[in-house]
């Protein structure tokens, strides 16, 4: 696939000569390849992370609760709780 970028922005420039530098490449073309191969491979870990952390919340929210729960019962219903266990 041809892709070509023109741009009379002087700033477009300097960021593509920073590609390929951090890149070490001379070719502008390799450069913004990198990058966008480096792009995508970010987001597709910033999904995972995004999934990890809604899974995290849920956990924190489902152990919250039953902390509530856990302040609202009485001892006896504490000690009930605790002996089935035990069975």
């Amino acid at each position: 696939m041809l892709i070509k970028f023109t741009s009379p922005d002087p700033l477009f420039e300097q960021k593509v000569e920073l590609l390929k530098l951090q890149f070490r490449t001379g070719a502008a073309s390799k450069a913004v390849l990198k990058a966008v191969e480096n792009y995508y491979n970010i987001d597709r870990k910033v999904e995972l992370y995004e999934g990890q952390i809604d899974s995290m919340q849920a956990e924190i929210d489902r152990l919250r609760l039953l902390i509530e729960i856990n302040k609202e019962s009485s001892i006896s219903t504490k000690i009930a709780h605790l002996r089935s266990l035990r069975t």
